[in-house]
């Protein structure tokens, strides 16, 4: 069962940690195989190559086992597995690394980068108020005051995502849940929870974002 599943046992998981942080070989070995499947096809899917991935699997649960006492009580089980396997894939050669993964992380930061002039339409404003340095600024309301351009990050800081940023995040969650598998139908499903009513996330989306995963 992979940590992010909602039949996901996390008291078994968090558990095993404390054992394996007891000493438990037995506990260790159970945490490597019950998450071996989950971060073989994160592994896949970034790096493109069974090989690679194979050898990923095998050093990721390393990493995490011996890394168990700075998690135990401080992260659910899930949050220690995905977050140790991103971390080793982000840190692979770069040979093992694909254009899709550099395409993703090239995307995310560049719509950080942009934020704070997000919007902003008048060129000449542009370069009065950012000149050489335009990118991770603080969004500021005065610099779109009286300019062609909207102004809607306010809430926001600088290195934030915008509404679209947000939207490869929730695409890379579900690819995530689907074992690196794109499923129309539960991409729409964590879509709506993240952006509908009552989800996690707060601050401006525009129009076409509500209806985006229906087309």
């Amino acid at each position: 069962m992979h940590p992010l599943a909602d039949d996901y046992d996390e008291g078994k998981d968090r558990a095993l940690v404390s054992e394996a942080c007891a000493g438990s070989t037995q506990a260790m070995e159970a945490l490597a195989r019950a998450h071996q499947r989950f971060i073989y096809n994160i592994a896949l899917r970034m790096v493109r190559d069974a090989h690679d991935a194979a050898d990923l699997t095998q050093e990721i649960p390393l990493k995490m086992l011996t890394n168990l006492s700075k998690f135990e009580n401080k992260s659910k089980g899930r949050e220690t597995t995905s977050g140790v396997t991103l971390t080793s894939l982000l840190k692979a050669p770069m040979d093992k690394t694909t254009n899709g993964l550099n395409a993703v992380l090239g995307a995310l930061t560049a719509d950080a980068a942009a934020l704070g002039l997000h919007w902003l339409y008048d060129t000449d404003r542009l370069a009065e108020v950012a000149g050489d340095h335009v990118v991770f600024r603080q969004p500021r309301i005065e610099d779109y005051e009286g300019f062609t351009g909207y102004f809607a990050h306010g809430w926001r800081k600088s290195g934030d995502l915008s509404h679209y940023g947000e939207s490869l995040m929730v695409m890379l969650r579900s690819l995530t849940e689907n074992y690196g598998e794109f499923a129309a139908q539960q991409y729409q499903k964590v879509f709506k929870l993240y952006f509908g009513p009552g989800g996690c996330f707060v601050g401006y989306i525009d129009n076409a974002t509500p209806s985006a995963p229906c087309r």
